[in-house]
């Protein structure tokens, strides 16, 4: 399908002059996946994402999900050109990033993926959060392709899942930690609280708030040593970074009474700091 023929069919769907028994779903959602580099930001971000969540979340059969994640997942999507930090293709990462997002999303309620689709997306998304270092969120030429935040949300949704094993969450707390302390680039779109947000849901299934105690109380000194490594703009990155994951930490339990012990050493935390 040609992008302008796409974009057509999905105007008509999105004021409803075209009902979904006429369109083929498997193929729109091909052609979208095929087309989302050359689509203009602004017909991406007001027509084509919203119209494929509807999608994900309401036209498509389980068989279909599966394989939207399977394809996802392959090297020309979420990897693609992964180590660049200047190319278009950032779009294609975080595009396919977004999909699993809202694929483990609605597999907490419906689980449809196979034990094996989800193990394999779970790794996958650590991998991939872990190799990402283009930290683009937002520009005029490529639009919204905050895929860190996405690669957050779709941990988050992972730990809400019933099938993950809890001896896992130590690892998912480390690489959203690991994450969030970069001196590669400063957060600027809120990237603190959704890693917050999915720190509190590991907490809800039961993390050991110890671990998290224990952390947090190693930070000061962490930064002290780092101090030492890193020129003067990376260490403004790397405490920024820190800082603000602590202060939002602290505002939350703050406001949710919840955690005392662990929202004592997260205050001391930031009174060192």
């Amino acid at each position: 399908m040609s992008e302008e023929k796409l974009i057509d069919l999905l105007r008509q769907l999105n004021v409803e002059e075209l009902e979904w028994d006429e369109v083929n779903v498997d193929q729109l959602v091909d052609s979208i996946i095929n087309n989302i580099q050359t689509i203009e930001v602004s017909e991406r971000e007001k027509t084509v994402i919203p119209i494929l969540l509807d999608i994900i979340h309401k036209q498509m059969d389980e068989d279909s999900l599966e394989a939207l994640a399977l394809r996802c997942m392959k090297e020309d999507h979420l990897y693609s050109d992964i180590g660049d930090t200047e190319s278009s293709n950032k779009i294609t990462r975080a595009f396919s990033m977004l999909i699993l997002k809202e694929l483990l999303k609605r597999d907490v309620n419906d689980v449809f993926m196979s034990n094996l689709t989800f193990d394999r997306v779970r790794k996958e998304v650590l991998l991939y959060i872990d190799l990402e270092q283009d930290y683009r969120s937002y520009n005029v030429e490529l639009g919204w392709v905050n895929s860190i935040t996405y690669s957050i949300d779709a941990i988050h949704e992972m730990i809400k899942n019933t099938r993950l094993d809890p001896n896992l969450h130590t690892e998912m707390f480390q690489i959203l930690v690991n994450k969030m302390f970069t001196f590669q680039n400063q957060y600027q779109f809120d990237e603190e609280e959704h890693t917050v947000d999915a720190i509190q849901e590991l907490l809800k299934k039961g993390f050991s708030e110890k671990k998290l105690i224990d952390f947090f109380a190693r930070v000061p000194a962490f930064l002290e040593k780092q101090k030492e490594k890193l020129n003067p703009f990376q260490y403004w990155n790397l405490y920024k970074n820190c800082k603000q994951l602590l202060m939002t930490m602290y505002v939350k339990m703050d406001l949710e009474k919840t955690n005392p012990l662990l929202f004592t050493e997260v205050k001391n935390c930031l009174t060192k700091l």
